[in-house]
């Protein structure tokens, strides 16, 4: 899982997004981190933004938000 700033807010730390890869270094999920640490994990409280979908010729297939 990888921590980013939030598209517009990268000059303060109030809203990060947690971004979780799969093996093959395809982004998979993006999470909404509602955590004051920003400790970088999906956790329970964290909101879910988007969900991706791969096929295997690595084309993503399905775009969720």
């Amino acid at each position: 899982m990888t921590l980013a700033p939030r598209p517009g807010d990268e000059a303060t730390a109030g809203e990060a997004l947690v971004c979780v890869y799969d093996a093959w270094n395809r982004l998979v999920k993006v999470y909404k981190d509602a955590d004051a640490d920003h400790d970088g994990v999906a956790d329970g409280g964290d909101s879910l933004i988007v969900t991706n979908a791969y096929d295997g010729l690595n084309r993503r297939v399905c775009k969720t938000l």
